[in-house]
């Protein structure tokens, strides 16, 4: 696998990764508030703080991505 290929699949992963548990924090939201855990308010509260967190990873694991392709491509 080409080292391009290699950081591609490592950025479509982060960002899969993302979209997975932005999905599972809705999904478990909603089952918290149907259960009487939490009321709506504190549910949409606790996806903004979940999906807050998931963005800053997505930004960190751009971060390193992007320098390991700076690192390979002073390599090559």
């Amino acid at each position: 696998m080409k080292k391009e290929e290699f950081i591609k699949k490592g950025l479509l992963l982060g960002i899969g990764l993302a979209a997975y548990a932005e999905d599972k924090a809705e999904a478990l939201a909603a089952e918290l508030i149907k259960k009487g855990h939490l009321n709506p308010a504190e549910g949409k509260k606790m996806v903004r703080t979940i999906r807050a967190e998931v963005e800053k990873s997505g930004k960190r694991i751009a971060q390193v991505v992007k320098q390991e392709a700076n690192r390979i491509k002073k390599k090559m």
